[in-house]
């Protein structure tokens, strides 16, 4: 029994989660903060912030997401969690509909369109994935080199999943406040079906 092994404070159960594509949210005033400036005179339109979403992927060839994957890419990196691959390519659309909604920068405009993305890719072609896959993600995007002396994580993480019963004290929250520990801001859809605890 795990439960029983030295070490093991305690054992939780790895739920099912799925993401769910619903309306984006209606205009929120984003154009005003455009042309707001930051600490270094620059417009506030996400230039500089590092911006990972944990969901189905990012549809990366898509022009309004830079059209390309990779460094100087719109979405500059990430890893397919789902296949074990390098590839964070979306085969669901959740993940893209989300990046899109946060910076898109083409004919469509996101919320912070001067951002720099990053997809991690833990949810399936179907839109469910597993709370290790999410807590692998979490990781992954806090640290991306696993080096803790880097300074390679996200600046920011999206996830738009939810879980029916989570609480403050199940493993993807304590995953989540890891991240936060580590200087990430973590952003948890609510609503779209349950309580989802985060």
């Amino acid at each position: 029994h795990i439960a029983a092994l030295p070490g093991v404070l305690s054992v939780a159960p790895d739920p099912r989660l799925q993401v769910l594509l619903d309306e984006s949210v209606p205009l929120i005033g984003a154009t005003e903060v455009w042309s707001l400036l930051d600490s270094s005179s620059l417009p506030v339109t996400g230039v500089g912030v590092k911006l990972a979403i944990i969901d189905s992927g990012i549809d990366y060839t898509h022009p309004d997401l830079g059209g390309c994957f990779g460094a100087g890419c719109k979405v500059a990196g990430g890893y397919d969690l789902v296949n074990e691959d390098a590839d964070p390519l979306d085969d669901h659309g959740h993940g893209t509909h989300c990046a899109g909604i946060a910076a898109a920068n083409g004919a469509v405009k996101g919320v912070a369109p001067g951002a720099t993305l990053y997809a991690y890719k833990a949810m399936n072609e179907y839109g469910w994935g597993s709370g290790s896959m999410l807590i692998a993600a979490l990781e992954r995007a806090t640290n991306p080199d696993g080096d803790p002396a880097t300074d390679d994580g996200a600046d920011v993480i999206n996830m738009s999943v939810g879980q029916v019963g989570g609480t403050p004290t199940d493993a993807i929250s304590a995953a989540v406040d890891a991240a936060v520990s580590q200087g990430a801001v973590v952003l948890v859809a609510v609503g779209n079906e349950g309580d989802s605890g985060y």
